[in-house]
């Protein structure tokens, strides 16, 4: 958007937000010192809500409600998760960026006992910048990787690889040039006790995400895409087979390859669930030996036949060592051993020295296990699971089989089974732990402004859908006869709940709130505005788009008869990782609540463009950037206003990143909004890529709109801040910003008085 536009702004408002970025350390483990710990109290409103139907409202006008829904409660109690995982033994890790300490992420486990805090396993004077691994105890983390200085080099999306004792993980390499960074999938050794250079596995494409290994540790597979592609455009699926040196070699184009069939595969994830029955077999043998040898140790009786079945075989669990003892020493080794060091106590298995040197062995020694053929080459082989939206336009499930290297579908659907591949890390679905031979993948689907949460029986191809009070489903992690799901709702803030299944994997018998983004939002229940799903006509004959629409909702207050509401739309959260491609969903979001407990009507519009409809609603941008975008926008605020539901004089728009652009672009062009809000710039040529650092606008670049528009003579503001990175983390510019956006629209488009006492920033041209 040249310049020339901006100039030609005539009758609108514009509040434009800058941000400069600090440049950090980015060695693997992204960890660095946080400078100031900012840290306060909230303050909670004494008075709440009265439930009471007889008590009068108050009339007051639209935009003037008082609410118990400050920008202190949004902005100091609203957590972000960055992710979370379930260890081994069913511990329940996560990953959350914290306001009130400028931002700082943390990783943190689940309590030891119920009642008890969460722990935190970040140090205090640590921030963890990525997932790339997690760290324990409480003394400093330790580097693995040399450090490059700055952001010259930086790692994502690693797994780690047991044969080799390595981490496999995502590079950016920067030091060469910082435009074209090179992007690898590289190796670092873990047996090491000093950083050294990582190894190269794959390299020689613009970008990688997703580097999974089978359980074996024989093959990898990987994501892959070039330029000009973003990878849900076009990408491609490989898998590569693990040489015994730890080279990846003879590599295979499982999906994506064929220029005829237009598709992006994404989130590879291999199976360890083929000939379950020979395990679980193995394992009843293996317990009832456990049993003997409880006898022998203990002098007691223990009763058998639910430990080795609730348990599946794999690295990392506390009984692989002993299975990998049997099959390297040979069962009298493994009985000495084992009386020995006193390891059965009633099925519970203790650490012990001689557990982890066996498992620790080199990984020659490690090579060169093998339990019993039918052992190796089904429970521990792996079959490889992904998602793509070939053919039908919507990312379904499918697998490949190997022995003939062809794709099947797992199940279809018109609907969508993953988002868009713009962060790292992504779990939409991942596989149930059973007993029985059947392949149970539990799963989320999108349809119809929907998630849903799903039992897939892949050899039924068959979903029994969960009954779960989620609407929004984003992560899925399995535990121990249960599930981990990343969800919200419109009464739920973004949560971690652990969903409890029966027997049959098939119901939920509990449904249990494990972490929340914000420990206050039950309280203001009453205040909440529900969101609505509109459908209205875009500028295509026949064609149709989407949004959430919030009406103004306030127990205490009510507007005068005839009066209708201001209206703020958005396009795509600010919040929430995503660009024009992302979906608004509908979830409970207290930055939105904010705005309409106090009179204002919101909407989030998904334009064409937005995921979560199929491949052909997504590629309606395509090319068409600002045109598609801007002009669904207008036309969702237009049908709102010829259906009676906003006053048409008092439409406002905001958005940030590539909603910023869309906020400019639609002033520029268009004559429907009266004044927008354009948060943490926007500019043409500003593309976002996974993997890379993205294209921030510079300050220099929203000084230059700024002094335009003012120039123009247009009321105009700037507000730049210090330290913010791309998009807000520090509790303090987040309430500020929303204070005064409010001030901003009521001052210029309002007609109305704020009840805050907010002490407006000065507006050029107007003050």
């Amino acid at each position: 958007m040249g310049f020339s536009g901006i100039a030609t702004l005539t009758r609108h408002y514009a509040f434009c937000y800058s941000v400069s970025v600090s440049s950090f350390s980015s060695s693997l483990i992204h960890i660095t010192p946080s400078t100031k710990l900012l840290t306060r109290k909230l303050s909670l409103p004494i008075r709440m809500s009265s439930t009471n139907p007889n008590v009068k409202k108050h009339i007051s006008p639209y935009g003037s409600w008082k609410s118990p829904i400050t920008a202190d409660i949004v902005s100091g109690s609203t957590k972000r998760l960055g992710g979370f995982s379930v260890d081994s033994l069913g511990h329940l890790f996560w990953l959350e960026s914290r306001p009130t300490e400028s931002g700082r992420a943390v990783i943190v486990k689940e309590p030891g006992k119920p009642g008890e805090d969460p722990i935190d396993v970040t140090p205090k004077d640590f921030a963890v910048r990525t997932l790339a691994q997690e760290y324990g105890g409480d003394s400093a983390p330790l580097p693995l990787t040399p450090d490059y200085g700055g952001r010259s080099v930086c790692y994502a999306d690693g797994v780690f690889d047991s044969r080799f004792n390595r981490y496999v993980t995502v590079r950016e390499d920067q030091r060469e040039s910082g435009i074209n960074a090179i992007t690898t999938i590289v190796s670092i050794d873990l047996s090491s006790n000093s950083d050294q250079e990582p190894r190269l596995l794959v390299g020689g494409n613009d970008f990688y995400a997703s580097p999974r290994i089978d359980p074996k540790g024989d093959r990898m597979a990987w994501i892959e895409w070039g330029h000009p592609n973003m990878p849900w455009d076009r990408s491609e699926l490989w898998v590569g087979y693990i040489s015994e040196n730890g080279d990846v070699q003879n590599r295979i184009c499982v999906a994506g390859g064929d220029p005829s069939l237009v598709e992006s595969p994404t989130e590879p994830l291999w199976s360890s669930q083929a000939n379950t029955g020979l395990a679980v077999d193995f394992l009843y043998n293996l317990e009832m030996l456990f049993c003997l040898f409880s006898f022998l140790v203990n002098g007691e009786t223990r009763s058998c036949g639910c430990f080795a079945s609730e348990r599946g075989l794999r690295q990392g669990d506390p009984l692989s060592p002993f299975l990998f003892i049997l099959a390297m020493e040979g069962f009298d080794s493994m009985m000495r051993i084992t009386l020995q060091n006193r390891w059965v106590k009633g099925f519970e298995i203790e650490d012990s020295r001689a557990t982890m040197e066996a498992w620790n062995r080199p990984a020659t020694t490690r090579g060169k296990i093998s339990l019993s053929k039918s052992l190796d080459k089904g429970l521990l082989s792996g079959e490889l699971y992904f998602v793509t939206d070939r053919k039908s336009g919507f990312w379904n499930i499918y697998k490949w089989v190997e022995s003939s290297n062809e794709v099947l579908p797992v199940y279809s659907l018109d609907a969508e089974f993953t988002r868009p591949l713009w962060v790292f890390g992504m779990k939409s679905y991942d596989f149930l732990k059973n007993h029985d031979q059947d392949t149970l993948i539990a799963c989320s689907y999108r349809e119809n402004g929907k998630s849903y949460l799903g039992v897939l029986d892949v050899n039924l191809g068959k979903i029994s859908v969960l009954d779960i009070p989620f609407t929004d489903i984003n992560n899925i992690t399995s535990g121990v006869h249960s599930l981990y799901v990343e969800g919200a709702s419109s009464v739920h803030p973004s949560s971690i709940a652990k969903v409890t299944l029966d027997d049959q994997r098939t119901k939920v018998i509990d449904f249990k709130i494990m972490w929340s983004s914000s420990s206050v939002s039950e309280m203001y229940n009453s205040y909440y505005s529900r969101p609505e799903l509109i459908k209205f006509p875009t500028d295509v004959p026949g064609q149709c788009a989407y949004a959430y629409f919030y009406p103004p909702t306030n127990t205490d207050f009510q507007a005068s008869h005839g009066e209708t509401p201001p209206l703020l739309l958005r396009s795509h959260v600010y919040d929430d990782p995503g660009g024009p491609t992302a979906e608004a969903r509908g979830c409970l979001n207290l930055s939105i609540q904010y705005w309409t407990s106090r009179g204002w009507a919101y909407v989030d519009v998904n334009y064409g463009g937005s995921t979560g409809y199929g491949r052909e609603y997504r590629e309606r941008l395509l090319g068409s950037w600002g045109i598609v975008d801007v002009n669904d926008c207008c036309n969702c605020a237009k049908f709102l206003v010829d259906s009676g539901r906003v006053d048409g004089e008092r439409l406002c728009i905001t958005g940030s990143s590539a909603g910023g652009y869309t906020t400019l672009a639609a002033l520029a062009f268009k004559d429907v909004f009266k004044a927008g809000a354009s948060l943490i710039g926007g500019h043409s040529d500003m593309v976002p890529v996974v993997g890379g650092r993205w294209q921030v606008v510079s300050p220099d670049q929203s000084r230059k709109i700024y002094q335009a528009l003012k120039e123009k003579g247009l009321p105009v503001a700037l507000v730049e801040y210090e330290g913010e990175q791309h998009g807000f983390r520090k509790a303090e510019n987040i309430k500020f910003t929303l204070e005064q956006q409010m001030v901003f629209f009521a001052r210029l488009v309002g007609h109305f008085e704020v009840a805050d006492e907010v002490t407006p920033v000065k507006i050029d041209n107007f003050d």
